[in-house]
């Protein structure tokens, strides 16, 4: 059983002693409690009794377990089971009496809980994989500010503008100064040139609302969609932009 040493001196017997005295099967022999400690909680203390016909080479007889039934190693404690199986009243046993509960404290996390979005990355249902179903534009992308602690991290959604249906993974990009992909770049692959914002979707551009833009660049992203300034105005096509009438 760990416990706290007092000030070294089992050290100072052991390291400053004379040749050590071996037990039968040539088992360094232990000269106090703490030459026997296996730093484990559930093992209880062990004990240097090298006369006890319990001891093992060292002289070393095993502690009790300090639990009667389940003992938790990683927190160093002895979980109530049976009729105390579940102390969170939600009908789930603790994992550690042999239930499902991975939390036990919590009566809002179980397996089969509904997880929801929540800015805090709760984790309603024991899964770490799931994160909710937030889709705010309906694009069938989730909000990626739905977010779950996974075992390598979070575990989020991934439409990184969940107001507007022209923007997820799944979209492909225009030139209107948004991420319109959700792949962290805005207007990547969109051809140079000039660009004018038809905010009536008409097909013809704005000759007063230029832009120039880039390939590839990064800008913050804006609010309205451009057309290209090509020949003329044609049918509107995602990504196209025309040019104002002559």
């Amino acid at each position: 059983m760990r416990r706290l040493a007092w000030g070294g001196c089992a050290l100072v017997l052991v390291a400053c002693g004379g040749s050590p005295s071996t037990g039968d099967a040539g088992g360094v022999a232990c000269e106090t409690n703490s030459d026997c400690d296996d730093m484990l909680y559930c093992s209880g203390e062990e004990r240097c009794l090298p006369s006890d016909e319990r001891a093992d080479a060292r002289g070393c007889v095993a502690g009790l377990s300090p639990c009667e039934g389940v003992c938790d190693e990683a927190a160093d404690s002895c979980p109530l089971c049976g009729a105390a199986a579940d102390l969170d009243s939600d009908g789930h046993a603790s994992i550690l009496c042999g239930g499902s509960d991975c939390d036990d404290d919590d009566p809002e996390r179980f397996p089969g809980n509904p997880e929801v979005c929540d800015a805090g990355s709760h984790d309603e249902d024991c899964d770490p994989t799931t994160f909710g179903g937030r889709d705010g534009d309906s694009d069938g992308y989730v909000d990626d500010a739905c977010c779950n602690v996974g075992p390598s991290g979070l575990v989020c959604g991934d439409d990184c503008d969940d107001t507007s249906a022209g923007v997820s993974p799944g979209d492909g990009e225009a030139c209107d100064t948004r991420d319109n992909d959700c792949d962290g770049v805005i207007d990547d692959g969109v051809p140079p040139g000039v660009y004018y914002r038809d905010l009536d979707r008409d097909g013809a551009g704005d000759p007063n609302a230029r832009l120039e833009a880039h390939a590839a660049e990064r800008l913050r992203a804006g609010q309205q969609r451009l057309r290209r300034h090509e020949h003329g105005p044609r049918p509107h096509q995602r990504g196209d932009v025309q040019r104002p009438g002559r």
